[in-house]
């Protein structure tokens, strides 16, 4: 029986330098200490205290018990999972397992409890509230506390005060009020459809080289880019205004300006990228970022084209059967493109060691290690945690790098 209590947001290294996964009532114990002397507001150190409570009552009934905390990452996310996952695997390495209780401070911890379950059963979940003499006192302190969190403060503080500045620019330079609204409801959609942590791990994991100046100077470089595709839109917007354009035409001006720009940040992106991949011998992911920048390729003709024939203010003008031919064009060198990707990728499978390799999903979901690929169905076998064998379909494999990740 395994006793794990939960740090997701790793307070316990942020705080109280202490490396997780941590292995026994002992080490368990100073750490929770080291933990409360270094915050003891933090809930984190009672998450500690109790589990090893619940060791203690558990050992006097039962002799195979062992207590364990793993921590996430204080970006919390599909990072923090991620870094769940990986420690539990050292945990499941050590005390293999087939069962556990999960100790937490509340709803963040919530989010990896599938990752846990996807390695063994849980029997039990207890959640931790500290006491307050009084509710009302308790919330104010808990909001209080929440507002240092780094990751609280970015969204109560960090995006209202994006907001109050960006109406402060536009009232400035007299520009529409609509714009920021394009802007926040883009956020919006992003942090609801939970791609924005997709768009921060393309990013993060960018690396030009070891050198972290190199690095900044590059997506210096790139952030300038971004910034000029936005301002070559506002000029073109200004244009068309002066021109005569008016509703949905003024509107294709602008995008296609924009399009001209940002299509050059992204390829610029996936190049370095692909470059990134090739140097580390990772030929999966040479041929995904190399499917990447044809599909902006394609997309960016589409939107021009279309923008052209919307417009129709300068050469070379285009017709509505141009805009379809090109339409046609990229369908088809889409489709090619795609076909040509997968084929290679097949290649690739067949002729990468996947023997060994952990196989986990786009979510940081442990789902097992591999044993063999079983090319006439075009299948990688995998061994689960509860010791099954699972085929999963070549097609879902979405990342092969010193692991392996599938789709969820």
């Amino acid at each position: 029986m395994l006793v794990i209590a939960t740090d997701i947001d790793n307070d316990l290294w942020e705080k109280a330098r202490v490396k997780g996964p941590v292995f026994g009532r002992e080490e368990n114990l100073k750490a929770a200490m080291k933990m409360a002397l270094a915050d003891p507001e933090d809930p984190d150190a009672n998450v500690m205290f109790k589990a090893i409570n619940i060791y203690d009552d558990l050992k006097k009934k039962e002799k195979d018990v062992e207590i364990v905390t793993v921590t996430g990452d204080k970006s919390m996310g599909i990072k923090a999972s991620r870094e769940v996952a990986k420690q539990l695997d050292k945990v499941l390495k050590a005390y293999p397992s087939e069962k556990c209780v999960v100790i937490s401070d509340g709803a963040s911890d919530e989010t990896i409890m599938h990752i846990i379950k996807s390695r063994m059963k849980i029997e039990g979940n207890v959640v931790v509230f500290v006491k307050q003499a009084k509710e009302l006192e308790k919330t104010y302190f808990v909001i209080l506390e929440k507002l240092k969190d780094p990751y609280y403060a970015k969204i109560i503080f960090g995006v209202p005060a994006l907001i109050i500045l960006l109406l402060s620019i536009m009232f400035l330079f007299s520009i529409k009020w609509q714009y920021l609204g394009i802007l926040i409801g883009t956020y919006l959609v992003l942090k609801g459809f939970g791609m924005d942590d997709r768009i921060a791990e393309v990013f993060g994991g960018l690396q030009v080289s070891k050198d972290k100046a190199a690095n900044m100077i590059f997506l210096t470089a790139l952030s300038a880019l971004f910034l000029i595709s936005l301002w070559m839109a506002y000029q073109a917007y200004n244009y068309g205004a002066a021109y005569g354009l008016i509703g949905i035409s003024l509107y294709a001006h602008t995008l296609d300006a924009f399009v001209l720009v940002f299509s050059w940040v992204l390829i610029v992106l996936f190049a370095v990228k692909m470059f990134d991949a090739f140097i580390k011998k990772f030929k999966f992911e040479v041929l995904n970022n190399a499917l990447y920048i044809s599909v902006v390729l394609l997309s960016a003709m589409i939107i021009r084209v279309g923008a052209k024939w919307v417009t129709s203010i300068s050469a070379p003008y285009v017709s509505f059967g141009d805009f379809l031919l090109a339409i046609v064009v990229a369908g088809v060198a889409g489709y090619v493109s795609s076909y040509v990707v997968g084929m290679l990728k097949t290649e690739v499978i067949a002729s990468t060691k996947l023997e060994s390799k952990e196989v986990y999903d786009e979510e940081g979901s442990y789902v097992g290690k591999a044993v063999k690929l079983d090319e006439k169905h075009n299948e990688l076998v995998v061994l689960t945690p509860m010791n099954k064998k699972q085929p999963i379909p070549t097609a879902e494999i979405v990342e092969i790098t010193e692991k392996i990740v599938v789709k969820a």
